[in-house]
């Protein structure tokens, strides 16, 4: 009877006094600012923060497709891709290997065209 009343109490004392010994000190992170506003500007030349913002975000969305359209990259994918299916090989190597080589072998095609 001592025992189970021991045992009893101590598993109590374990779930009133848990949320104590996860206590921790009140530590605030402090948020940067951000904030995207529309300003004039004292050259007419210059384009608002919020237009330059635009157009790094489409140049950014578009560069892969442009890269694959005017390079032999998809090409170079599509051959490698016939290689390994003619050799029964589903699994390796894989895409990401096959995506890798290619990306090196289009560099090393497109050399000459890019120092021009």
């Amino acid at each position: 009877m001592n025992k189970i009343f021991l045992i009893l109490f101590f598993i109590i004392s374990l779930v009133i006094f848990s949320e104590k010994s996860y206590a921790q000190s009140n530590t605030t992170i402090p948020l940067p600012n951000i904030g995207v506003n529309v300003g004039t500007s004292d050259k007419p030349e210059d384009l608002a923060v919020t237009l330059q913002l635009l157009l790094l975000l489409t140049i950014l969305s578009l560069a892969p497709s442009i890269f694959i359209m005017t390079t032999s990259y998809l090409r170079i994918i599509i051959v490698f891709n016939f290689l390994k299916t003619a050799l029964g090989t589903q699994q390796m190597p894989p895409n990401q290997l096959l995506a890798g080589v290619a990306l090196f072998v289009t560099f090393f095609v497109m050399a000459p065209t890019w120092n021009e």
